[in-house]
């Protein structure tokens, strides 16, 4: 039986990084994995890959003062599919 999707997860803080993943989600094609910071505009992507057919990671740098919310979202043909919980952290 394979493993169900997990994903996308909420980001975490590790070291002076932001990351998020996800796991047993066999996507492919024009899906991408995408981790966001809000700015006072909306939501901006920070990094994004190509989503592999069994888990992934993302990482980027924690930047800036003050506090700052993350998310991760999967985004098929420029559209959000799924959306984590948001994270606030102070980098």
């Amino acid at each position: 039986m394979a493993a169900a999707c997990s994903g996308p997860r909420k980001p975490y803080k590790s070291g002076s990084n932001i990351k998020a993943s996800y796991s047993g989600c066999n996507y492919g094609g024009q899906w991408r994995f995408v981790l966001q910071r809000h700015r006072w505009w909306g939501w901006t992507d920070m990094t994004s890959a190509s989503m592999s057919p069994s888990s992934q990671t993302l990482s980027a740098s924690c930047s800036g003062s003050g506090n700052h919310n993350y998310r991760s979202v999967f985004r098929y043909s420029n559209k959000i599919t799924a959306t984590s919980s948001s994270y606030r952290v102070t980098c």
